[in-house]
């Protein structure tokens, strides 16, 4: 089982916890004050800069703003966020 430690919150994250490490990043809790109704839609693996990754989105339900998060899926580190405003 994969395990990291959030360096702020001084937590382990089990191998499941995707979407836990991305909700620990300030631009995730920014997304989710400014767009409290909305969904966690499932995650999706992909290759990222030559290793496994698994992509956490999260997706307004009144807007169509949507914020992702693509993070390591051996060692749950936070490889890349995107954040992708309202039109």
């Amino acid at each position: 089982m994969s395990v990291a430690r959030c360096p702020r919150y001084r937590f382990l994250f089990g191998h499941t916890s995707t979407n836990a490490v991305a909700l620990s990043h300030a631009a995730r809790r920014a997304f989710w004050r400014a767009h409290p109704r909305s969904r966690v839609l499932p995650d999706t693996e992909v290759e990222a800069g030559g290793q496994l990754a698994i992509v956490a989105r999260f997706q307004s339900l009144t807007e169509s703003a949507e914020f992702v998060a693509v993070v390591s899926r051996e060692t749950l580190e936070l490889l890349a966020v995107h954040s992708a405003p309202e039109s």
